[in-house]
């Protein structure tokens, strides 16, 4: 039987460290049901496109991207394969 469950925090009224035990909490509870149930999804920040466009140009870092977007590096990189986002070569 397949299910999807998670949290949403719509007001972004929740602290940092929160969502990280919260999350640590889903991701363990979600092991019980076998590794097939234990993946993460993430929601593609609004200004990514944007930002990326500056990262392809070389104007930006990666690193500086990441704190542009409020993301983490694993999440970042993340995005960048699902995204199929290719940095350009200078």
């Amino acid at each position: 039987m397949c299910a999807l469950f998670g949290w949403l925090d719509c007001g972004k009224i929740l602290s940092v460290r929160v969502l990280k035990k919260l999350t640590q909490a889903l991701a363990n509870a979600a092991e019980e049901r076998g590794t097939d149930a234990s993946g993460i999804s993430y929601i593609k920040p609004d200004n990514w496109d944007s930002v990326m466009l500056l990262v392809a140009s070389g104007a930006i870092r990666p690193v500086d991207a990441m704190k542009e977007l409020g993301i983490t590096r694993s999440r970042y990189y993340y995005l960048c394969e699902r995204y199929d986002f290719k940095r350009s070569t200078k």
